[in-house]
């Protein structure tokens, strides 16, 4: 079998000893990335598990405000639609009090109508009443008149004494004038029955009047009163339409109120969700980052060794080779 030349592995050795120092430096440079990687991993989720957090306490928050935004917005839409319905029962209410009080004020207007007609009746009355009155007493007046012509042609025929021829006194013959006198007399009481008649007839009349103009009076006011009561029904209506028309806006912007506060705890909650599950991931990165520093604790405590063993292997090879060249110069000084 040949002999090898000692001297023919200097040259293999000094490049594995090159060979052994690079592995030295990349084993170092794996082990010293991992740990710059692991810090700047564990830096990072640390920044995002604080952001995250934040994140989480701030959804939290809004997604409470917005519950109670939803609850408010509930309610308010509950108060406006009770007082829309208020609105619209009180607005029927003012419809019915217009209708009763247009009804009165047409039954007042045909009492006003009647009492007026009345009133024109009852002075018509009253005019003839007064007429016949005038008529009765002008009669009066002429029997008495006639009474007085008749007495006097009385008491001149009474007066009309005188004596015959043998100084008997003879009395003048006045019964016709007597009989005028009666006649006169019942005429005037006859007459006078009349003006009391007459008298009696036109208070009746006066009365009737005074009583009719009440009754115009009376149904002129309520009238008034049922008009006044006509306008504060329409009024009223009027206001109702109002009321029930701002309810009506009202119940529109509570509900518009409740639907965006409902999309508004929808989007909280998603984000309340989104943010605890990014807080459940970086905390999953947190573990997998410890997992990774042991492993990282374990290259580099694997990175030492083999930079012992590569350390070592490197100087024993380093003496061979020295051990080589002595032997070589030994060989040239032979």
């Amino acid at each position: 079998m040949a002999i090898v030349d000692p001297r023919r592995l200097i040259p293999f050795l000094e490049d594995l000893e090159d060979d052994l120092k690079r592995t030295q430096f990349t084993v170092q440079d794996v082990a010293e990335e991992g740990t710059r990687s692991q810090r700047e991993i564990g830096a990072l989720a640390e920044h995002a598990m604080s952001r995250l957090l934040a994140s989480a306490d701030e959804a939290s928050r809004t997604a409470s405000a917005a519950d109670t935004a939803c609850a408010d917005a509930s309610r308010v839409d509950g108060e406006a639609a009770l007082a829309a319905e208020q609105a619209r029962i009180a607005m029927s209410e003012a419809q019915s009090a217009l209708s009763r009080a247009v009804a009165a004020e047409s039954r007042w207007e045909a009492f006003l109508g009647q009492a007026r007609a009345w009133l024109h009746e009852a002075e018509r009355k009253l005019a003839h009443a007064r007429a016949q009155l005038e008529s009765a007493q002008t009669a009066l007046r002429s029997a008495q008149s006639q009474l007085s012509i008749a007495q006097s042609a009385l008491a001149h025929c009474q007066s009309q004494v005188t004596r015959d021829s043998e100084g008997n006194v003879r009395y003048p013959n006045c019964s016709g004038y007597s009989s005028a006198v009666s006649a006169a007399s019942s005429a005037v009481s006859s007459a006078q029955a009349q003006v009391s008649a007459a008298q009696a007839r036109v208070q009746e009349a006066q009365a009737e009047v005074e009583q009719a103009q009440a009754r115009v009076a009376e149904c002129a006011r309520n009238v008034a009163m049922a008009r006044e009561a006509v306008n504060d029904g329409r009024r009223c209506v009027d206001g109702g339409e109002r009321a029930v028309a701002a309810g009506q806006r009202a119940v529109g912007a509570a509900q518009r109120a409740v639907t965006e506060a409902a999309a508004a705890r929808r989007e909280s909650q998603l984000a309340r969700t989104a943010a605890e599950e990014g807080v459940a991931i970086t905390r999953e990165v947190s573990r997998m980052v410890e997992e990774t520093a042991a492993h990282v604790m374990e290259v580099s405590r694997a990175a030492n060794d083999a930079e012992s063993l590569v350390s070592g292997s490197r100087d024993a090879l380093g003496r061979r080779v020295d051990d080589l060249r002595t032997y070589d110069r030994a060989s040239e000084r032979l």
